[in-house]
């Protein structure tokens, strides 16, 4: 009688593990995805040319980053590099009668300088 009582609760502790085991992978990946669909309704419309970086390959594009976080903010209606065909890199080089044609009041210039070791925007 006790070996018999022994051997179900281990068969019953095995069980409990084996679903833990096969049921905490799926839960633990369990990963939150939200995409806007909509925007306001009044989205601003925002130009972002790429940065003017140094001769260097820089590990990521800042003014891309920056770009999808003004568009996934769904406050903003991005017109990105592949929209545009002038890129200026300082804030004289701007030329206002091209953007307000796009009917784009805002626009993200930028530079990206190697210091030492770090880059700095």
């Amino acid at each position: 009688m006790y070996i018999n009582i022994k051997l179900s609760q281990r068969w019953i502790f095995s069980s409990l593990f084996f679903m833990m085991v096969i049921c905490l992978p799926t839960i633990a990946s369990a990963m939150l995805s939200m995409e806007l669909t909509r925007g306001v309704s009044g989205a601003i419309p925002i130009a972002v040319v790429p940065f003017a970086t140094p001769d260097v390959q820089l590990p990521q594009d800042v003014s891309q980053i920056i770009a999808n976080d003004l568009q996934n903010s769904g406050r903003f209606k991005v017109y990105g590099r592949n929209a545009l065909n002038q890129f200026p890199s300082h804030v004289n080089a701007i030329s206002p009668e091209y953007f307000r044609r796009l009917n784009v009041n805002n626009v993200v210039v930028g530079k990206v300088e190697v210091v030492g070791d770090r880059y700095q925007v």
